[in-house]
């Protein structure tokens, strides 16, 4: 049981949300992006932040020249 309360506990920091402006400043910081890279990435994949993470890696690791 103590998985689910801690699970409950932090959805925060499983999703992103965009209409909130610290929520946007902390995982442009978190990923090392732009506020416009983090809304494609939400837009294209989803609020999800493992997913969000791997589509910015994945992008940045692409653009290396």
């Amino acid at each position: 049981m103590l998985k689910d309360k801690k699970q409950k506990e932090t959805p925060y920091r499983m999703r992103i949300n965009l209409k909130e402006q610290y929520e946007v400043l902390v995982w442009t910081i978190k990923f090392n992006c732009t506020k416009k890279e983090l809304q494609k990435a939400v837009k294209r994949v989803g609020d999800a932040a493992d997913k969000v993470e791997k589509f910015l890696t994945g992008r940045m690791s692409g653009s290396h020249s």
